[in-house]
């Protein structure tokens, strides 16, 4: 077989290619940026959980609350949630790519958030910002993971910790510490699927309330205000004892 080609057909398949992917962004922006904010139905906190949990092997913590609201949305509604491309958010796994950084479920949560509120609207609060802050606040001070599955991957009675921080490698780091699970263990996994699974209850709990017009809570952490530097609350985990003080403006 011949794999030889002319270069009047090289060049043809060439302008097929391109034409064909020009179009296909040229169609996903005309239906996002005709659509953002998107419309919003309530959701049912527990189904979206299961959901959550029962792709989470696939889409793990960096797309499952994005495939687990925006599939059912897409039945609900059509689009832009049918055509939205959840595969390209797999990669906030483990922190961003496995480098730790800020849980993969908080992300996903804030991409949830942002692209069904929008941005912020003339003497009305960042409703966005805010539920996205406050669901990192809510993750770093509480018992995860919160949510029970109806059919566990594991069978065990799941530990449960507080991390007091957003970042992957902290919560992770005392789940495993507490419980004595490696990081590739099936346990480590199940929990993480539950804790996904959390966070996604939880959201869905603060966009039905924000559809209503029933979100009034009030920011619990902000970081400019309190410590004068972009940073989570619970500056000793990697400062110890000895916490740098931000400079500040000269009045």
């Amino acid at each position: 077989m011949s794999f030889k080609l002319s270069r009047r057909k090289l060049i043809g398949s060439a302008f097929f290619l391109g034409s064909s992917a020009l179009l296909g962004q040229i169609g996903l922006k005309s239906v996002y940026s005709s659509t953002w904010p998107s419309k919003y139905e309530k959701l049912n906190p527990q189904e979206t959980a299961e959901l959550t949990y029962a792709v989470w092997g696939k889409y793990l913590c960096g797309a499952s609350i994005i495939y687990s609201i925006f599939e059912q949305l897409g039945q609900k509604i059509g689009e832009p949630y049918k055509s939205f491309p959840v595969d390209a958010f797999i990669l906030l796994k483990g922190g961003m790519v496995g480098w730790g950084t800020l849980c993969g479920s908080l992300n996903s949560a804030a991409i949830v958030a942002s692209l069904i509120i929008g941005q912020p609207q003339k003497d009305k609060p960042d409703y966005a910002s805010l539920i996205a802050s406050n669901l990192m606040y809510w993750y770093s001070n509480t018992n995860l993971p919160t949510f029970e599955p109806k059919c566990p991957k594991t069978d065990i009675k799941m530990p449960k910790t507080t991390s007091k921080s957003p970042l992957c490698h902290v919560s992770c780091g005392r789940w495993m510490k507490a419980s004595g699970y490696p990081l590739a263990s099936a346990q480590r996994l199940d929990r993480c699927a539950r804790v996904s699974a959390s966070v996604a209850y939880k959201l869905v709990e603060e966009l039905n309330k924000y559809h209503e017009g029933l979100y009034n809570e009030p920011l619990q952490w902000n970081a400019q205000k309190a410590v004068g530097i972009n940073a989570q609350f619970d500056c000793v985990d990697c400062h110890t004892h000895t916490i740098p003080s931000a400079p500040k403006l000269k009045s």
